[in-house]
């Protein structure tokens, strides 16, 4: 009867693993700014968690981050001083536009374009976004370590008690 009763348990909590939400996938990604009539370029990084690469993705509040590196200053998630939190919107992971704005640097961007008007040190300049790259970050082996752990107490159980 004990026997029965541990299945029973192994399999309820099977079951709870199996029955669990399913994350959001880890992205990483990466973008480059190329600026009108200039040789230099921007560039913007970071990660967010998606369920899908089509969708608006907020930075700012959760675990997504990003890194917009201007050449003299690099400005993150909560350098942005507009209303909303930066966003990154998507469509099948094609650009369709990245909002952000920081009026310390004079930096914004929205849509396909982005623009800077700073005085102090004078920068001056306006581009279009470019090389939107977005690649899955794996699931840690600690993960898979642990599914193979419990497949084999469950072997070990049922070996021991047959």
């Amino acid at each position: 009867m004990l026997t029965k009763l541990k299945w029973l348990a192994v399999a309820l909590f099977a079951n709870t693993l199996l029955a669990l939400p399913s994350q959001a996938a880890t992205y990483q990604f990466s973008m480059v700014g190329d600026i009108t009539l200039s040789p230099q370029e921007i560039y913007l990084s970071g990660t967010f968690d998606a369920d899908s690469l089509t969708g608006t993705i907020s930075f700012g509040g959760g675990s997504n981050t990003l890194s917009l590196d201007l050449g003299d200053t690099t400005l993150t998630e909560a350098d942005d001083d507009g209303l909303l939190y930066p966003k990154l919107k998507l469509l099948n992971g094609s650009l369709v536009s990245f909002d952000f704005n920081d009026t310390g640097t004079g930096f914004s961007s929205l849509g396909l374009t982005f623009s800077r008007s700073d005085l102090v040190p004078p920068a001056f300049y306006s581009g279009a976004w470019k090389d939107l790259t977005i690649t899955p970050v794996p699931v840690p082996a600690a993960a898979w370590l642990f599914g193979s752990a419990l497949l084999g107490l469950g072997g070990t159980l049922r070996r021991r008690n047959s």
